[in-house]
Order: structure tokens, then sequence, then C-alpha cells
């Protein structure tokens, strides 16, 4: 099971942010970012919502309240949009012909 500095890590990277990128964007230093997934100390709860409202997951997710971040579509092109659609489409069509 993962921690709260893992699952941090986990959801930076996942949406392409250094630790120097969420700093910046938190208003703190890379450092405690650092400290935050190394489990050194934990952030308050308004950087929580910071974090979680950044990286497109869940406070849950972060706390290890559920196992799997939120998936979002908002970050992506309306081409890739359209292509996921397509593609469940086919998937639900695979299954019905089962």
């Amino acid at each position: 099971m993962y921690n709260f500095g893992q699952r941090l890590k986990l959801a930076r990277e996942s949406a392409d942010f250094t630790q120097e990128k969420l700093a910046e964007k938190l208003g703190v230093s890379r450092t405690a970012v650092a400290r935050w997934e190394s489990n050194d100390i934990e952030p308050k709860l308004q950087n929580l919502i910071g974090i979680a409202e950044l990286l497109h997951v869940s406070t849950d997710f972060l706390l290890g309240i559920c196992c799997t971040p939120n998936i979002t579509i908002s970050n992506l092109s309306d081409d890739a949009i359209l292509a996921l659609e397509r593609l469940i489409s086919e998937i639900k069509k695979s299954v019905q012909d089962k």
C-alpha cells in the first residue's frame, strides 16, 4: 500500500509536474514538496487541497482513503478525447458481441 508521499509523487509525475513547478504553484519551497514526498512532514490542509486541484486527483486518493486517482480528461485535446470515445465505443461493442 502506498503512503502519502508515494501517492503525491505518483500524482505529481502523472500530471507532468516537477517538484519545483508544484512548489511554485502552491507558493511553498521545493524542499517542502520533497519533504512531503519523503514523509518527513505533512502538508497543511490548504496545501493538500491545492495539491489535489493542481494534480487533478482527490484528497481521498492522496490520503489513502481510496486506492485509485480520479481519471480526468480536462487536460486532453479534442482529438485525444475523440480517440478515447472511439476506443470506449469499440470496447462496448466487442463486449456486446460476446
